[in-house]
């Protein structure tokens, strides 16, 4: 299998940061800039210790980001749980061909390993219901995400002839899940995250203190963002989060399978050596496989 995360396409270190920073944010140039982490898309540098610098790390991340930041200048300040917002925009350069942005950094952790406060099923289903609610003019379309469940259904069943394999859940079951999720219909869009999952909240204390990574935002199915319950709640906590976002039976199917999708992705992934992809992925189907339908 050829490497499942795209490689990097475009030349970023700490040293074209600096330069950077230098040459456009000059009141900004006595901050430490130092490496904090690198995505499918983006690579992330720590400015200080309250910013995060934000780079495309491919050519087709530009639009990502573009569309990220006009929509969390929309978002600010209307959603219950904390989102970035752009505090300084910066340009191409002859050394860095992109466009960039400067973020507030949240101090916490990614919800991987971490047990979140029971209180946090209910602040989440808000979260949900207020996004899924908002209205953005001319939202983005993405390919990947605005499209139905079952485009996915050739990456899921390649998935399926692997974790045959592993013993560690019920693969029959959730293929059945499956196959019953890739038929049912979405009657209306909505505004989404599009890529919701452990690495992309943030944590504190037991507590979520804010949802980053927005390059996939678009109009698509809830079911996308709900598949992240999976991931991060037990199941009393997702039951209280399904009575308080009013999901129906068609909904729950559809979130289990998009869950699933993003279970074989992260599988794939882990297999490549990314190993907190791979404890996603175990927990996904574990959570599925438990599932009482």
């Amino acid at each position: 299998m050829s490497n499942f995360k795209p490689k990097k396409e475009i030349k970023i270190n700490k040293e074209i940061v600096k330069r950077l920073i230098d040459e456009q944010f000059s009141n900004c140039s006595d901050l430490d800039i130092n490496y904090l982490c690198s995505g499918w898309d983006n690579e992330n540098y720590l400015l200080g210790s309250d910013y995060v610098v934000r780079l495309p790390r491919r050519m087709s991340s530009t639009r990502l980001i573009l569309n990220e930041i006009r929509c969390l200048n929309l978002l600010k300040d209307s959603l219950s749980i904390n989102t970035p917002f752009p505090i300084l925009e910066g340009k191409p350069s002859d050394e860095y061909s992109e466009k960039w942005v400067i973020y507030p950094f949240f101090e916490g952790n990614t919800v991987i390993n971490s047990d979140l406060n029971n209180s946090q099923a209910e602040c989440f289903a808000m979260f949900l219901k207020e996004l899924h609610s908002f209205s953005i003019v001319n939202a983005p379309n993405n390919p990947y995400r605005s499209i139905p469940l079952r485009e996915k259904s050739d990456l899921v069943e390649k998935g399926f002839k692997v974790l045959f394999e592993n013993k560690l859940f019920d693969i029959k079951k959730i293929e059945r899940i499956w196959n019953k999720a890739v038929l049912l219909n979405l009657d209306k869009k909505c505004l989404i995250h599009g890529d919701l999952h452990s690495k992309n909240i943030i944590e504190k204390n037991g507590n979520i203190i804010a949802v980053i990574d927005w390059g996939d935002i678009t109009l698509g199915d809830p079911a996308t963002d709900l598949a992240c319950l999976w991931m991060l709640f037990e199941k009393d906590s997702r039951q209280i989060i399904f009575n308080n976002y009013g999901i129906d039976n068609s909904l729950f199917y559809r979130s289990m399978g998009w869950a699933i999708f993003f279970g074989v992705v992260f599988y794939f992934s882990g297999i490549q050596g990314e190993k907190d992809n791979m404890y996603i992925s175990e927990k996904i189907f574990s959570a599925i496989s438990n599932e009482d339908v």
